[in-house]
């Protein structure tokens, strides 16, 4: 193929552009995770090196290498028990214990929700039944969500656990939320962990179930002060919005948009297939180790597709002598 054609090709496809993290010490490469879906959004399996292009830092390199993504993730699950979801908790609960049929063995699951505060309900875990059991256990509290916290708490035990795929999956509404963190410094935090992260949000519920959990927040002095320059300053709402959107673009995650907490359970199964079917894919650089390039463009040498890429995180430097 012409290098005119490998542009054009480039620019046909749904291309990320990211600070990088390098994560490999190797003369052969740095990696990228990629994830390539199709029309329907379906992921697009059977690449091989060929199919991608990498451009760093403004110049082609060469891919060395493309493989299936197949090491262990670390996902953390955080579920919303706000009294935004009004009387749809239980409906979350039911997907979020399919959801861990999904991800089924090999991998860990951390549980964590966000009604008053951010909380790590289970450390990240094998074992389906555990978690389930402690699924079973969330209660509703009337007050907004803050899962801008809760997704700042889970990439520092992603980091914390030595993560080599770390991955948040979220499930929330989309009214206000009320996090001291902002989504502009969780994002970098997320990139900069190699963290993908994966939200599905549910329409606001009733203005009933809004109403009761802006007053249950007010009742607490210590929010008080902040509330009202949320509702005043509609801060809370685009604070959510940046987290949404450009945390999970910017991650190589995805967003998934639903209409009632009934489909949250497949929009759950959906977000899992992309994480399953991804690729490894290295390219050679001459950035050094532990340099960061201003950044990174990957391409699949396919027409109509979305190319998904994260860089991975930076393992630790060996301590032996």
């Amino acid at each position: 193929m012409r290098r005119r054609d490998v542009l054009l090709c480039l620019a046909a496809a749904t291309a990320l552009v990211l600070p990088v993290s390098i994560v490999h010490a190797q003369p052969a490469g740095h990696d990228v995770f990629v994830t390539v879906l199709d029309a329907d959004g379906v992921p697009v399996t059977g690449l091989l090196a060929e199919h991608f292009a990498v451009r760093e830092d403004g110049r082609d390199r060469e891919v060395v290498g493309a493989a299936p993504l197949d090491e262990p993730m670390h996902v953390a699950l955080l579920v919303d028990t706000s009294g935004a979801l009004g009387d749809g908790l239980p409906a979350v609960k039911a997907a979020a214990e399919a959801f861990i049929d999904v991800v089924g063995p090999g991998h860990r699951i951390g549980l964590y929700s966000f009604g008053d505060r951010a909380v790590r309900v289970t450390p990240f875990l094998r074992d389906a039944a555990e978690l389930k059991a402690a699924i079973g256990r969330l209660f509703t509290i009337a007050n907004l969500p803050r899962l801008i916290d809760a997704v700042d708490m889970a990439a520092a035990d992603l980091a914390e656990a030595g993560a080599s795929v770390p991955v948040i999956v979220a499930v929330t509404t989309t009214g206000s939320e009320v996090s001291a963190m902002t989504a502009g410094k969780a994002i970098k935090s997320l990139i900069a962990r190699g963290v993908s992260f994966n939200a599905v949000a549910i329409k606001p519920l009733s203005g009933a179930a809004i109403a009761t959990a802006r007053g249950a927040e007010a009742s607490f002095s210590q929010s008080r002060e902040r509330m009202i320059q949320l509702q005043s300053q509609g801060e809370g709402d685009r604070e959510l919005t940046q987290m949404l959107q450009d945390g999970t673009a910017k991650t190589g995650g995805h967003l998934e948009r639903v209409s009632s907490v009934e489909a949250a359970a497949p929009a759950l199964t959906r977000v899992m297939s992309r994480l399953r079917y991804a690729y490894r894919v290295r390219y050679a650089s001459t950035t050094a180790v532990g340099r960061r390039p201003r950044d990174l463009q990957v391409g699949v040498l396919l027409e109509g597709v979305t190319v998904l890429a994260r860089v991975p995180p930076t393992p630790p430097r060996s301590t032996t002598r």
